[in-house]
């Protein structure tokens, strides 16, 4: 008597790297057939061997072992680069922080010294307008100095006419009271004359 046994096995294909794990089914079926029979009215006794597809799952199950040993490492891999990563991006997000601050401080900064500047950019107009009065306000008096000094010359030989003029009479004077009493009336009448 003969019968057909059907086994349906699942075989599992695992490809692991560093990025992508994939996982991948076929389904096999395996013929088996067992002969047995009233031969010369014995049974034939069964034999306890491993079939071939045992031994091709315990193959697969060795190789997913393996696939999977390489999964977890691929993993514990990924999340210690996901750490470190963690640690950078916090260490840059600090930094990033702390330019934001400082730009902002310098931002105000700018600005302060753009008032100042304003401000300075006025006080030297405001500066150089009061120069422009003073130096017209100098040119005048330098002008005026010119003049009073001009004056002062004119002055000077009028004064020097008139002390001229007075010495000229104060001489007059002198040769007056030098003189007789006849000298005088013919003074007076005619003018002194040098003789």
């Amino acid at each position: 008597m003969s019968k057909k046994k059907l086994e349906k096995e699942e075989s599992v294909i695992v490809d692991v790297d560093s990025d992508v794990t994939s996982v991948s089914t076929t389904n096999v079926v395996n013929d088996a057939v067992d002969v047995g029979g009233d031969v010369g009215g014995e049974e034939k006794p069964k034999k306890s061997k491993k079939k071939v597809s045992e031994v091709a799952l315990l193959g697969q199950i060795s190789d997913l072992e393996d696939a999977l040993s390489k999964a977890k490492d691929a993993v514990e891999s990924a999340s210690a680069d996901n750490e470190r990563l963690a640690d950078e991006l916090g260490v840059s997000v600090s930094e990033n922080k702390s330019l934001r601050k400082e730009l902002t401080k310098l931002k105000q900064d700018f600005k302060r010294v753009q008032g100042d500047n304003r401000a300075n950019s006025a006080l030297v107009d405001t500066l150089d307008c009061e120069l422009a009065r003073q130096k017209t306000r100098n040119k005048e008096l330098m002008d005026s100095i010119a003049n009073l000094q001009d004056g002062m010359r004119t002055k000077d030989k009028a004064i020097s006419a008139k002390e001229a003029h007075i010495a000229s009479l104060d001489a007059e004077l002198s040769r007056y009271k030098c003189m007789s009493f006849f000298g005088r009336l013919k003074f007076l009448f005619s003018g002194y004359k040098e003789q």
